[in-house]
């Protein structure tokens, strides 16, 4: 079956509707409740044109509230050429209400500090307070902007990302039972026991995976911030998953059929 063209749009549109505030609702449900499936180049354009008025509309909104946790996730260009630099980015905001939002997604360089540093200081001048734990991968090259900008925030690498690099590192055969044992290791009921079973897996593995422990070994404090915080909080503050909709779990990540990048 030939995917129709306007999915690699309506992917994203689906995404937002449900994790938008309340201001951009009416703009996603008079376009999406139309005939969307239309396999036309018009049909086409006007997804992108909807998909771009939200995005001005997120970056130029003042952010009128706290937001204690900022989850900041994304995929890279699946073009060929940006595939190592480009990613597509989604910060997400919980207020102390619980209730969570978009406050930023579009295409960023994954390293470069000028963009960080420009992408964080619009969101501060926009109304963002210094948010009390940032969660997000490792690798994206937002974390020494964070220490500058807001240098009295945490920060919360995420654990599936880690368990990921870990993974990757082991035999096919021992990676059930290694992704076992790291997972006891975030789920810990207190942040001693989490200790003392990271020490214990540090020993069991260093020999035959050195590469990967002492990564774990490096990245030890950042992975166990979440402690800090009340337990209720634990579930969703120790990796980006909420980033992602559990009733797509078939869309990998909220963006990456999107054509814009």
């Amino acid at each position: 079956m030939r995917k129709c063209r306007s999915l690699d749009v309506l992917i994203p549109l689906l995404y937002l509707k449900r994790r938008m505030g309340r201001e951009c609702q009416p703009i996603l449900r008079a376009f999406l409740e139309k005939e969307i499936f239309e396999n036309s180049s018009r049909q086409f354009s006007r997804m992108q044109e909807v998909l771009m008025t939200l995005h001005r509309h997120v970056r130029n909104a003042p952010i009128l509230e706290d937001y204690p946790f900022l989850w900041i996730d994304g995929v890279p260009s699946k073009n060929p050429d940006n595939a190592d630099k480009l990613f597509l980015l989604v910060i997400l905001g919980e207020t102390s209400r619980g209730e969570r939002k978009i406050l930023r997604f579009e295409s960023a360089f994954r390293n470069s500090r000028e963009t960080w540093d420009e992408l964080l200081k619009d969101m501060k001048d926009k109304g963002l307070l210094s948010p009390l734990l940032v969660i997000g991968r490792e690798d994206l090259g937002f974390w020494p902007s964070i220490r500058t900008i807001f240098p009295l925030t945490r920060r919360q690498f995420c654990w599936r990302q880690k368990e990921k690099i870990v993974l990757e590192n082991l035999r096919q055969e021992d990676r059930g039972l290694v992704k076992n044992r790291l997972r006891e290791i975030w789920q810990g009921q207190s942040r001693m026991e989490a200790e003392k079973r990271f020490r214990r897996f540090l020993g069991t593995y260093r020999g035959s995976c050195p590469e990967g422990m002492a990564g774990l070994e490096k990245d030890r404090e950042a992975l166990l911030e979440f402690f800090h915080f009340p337990a209720e909080h634990w579930p969703n503050i120790r990796d980006t998953g909420c980033v992602y909709l559990p009733d797509l779990e078939a869309v990998r990540s909220p963006m990456e059929h999107s054509c814009l990048f």
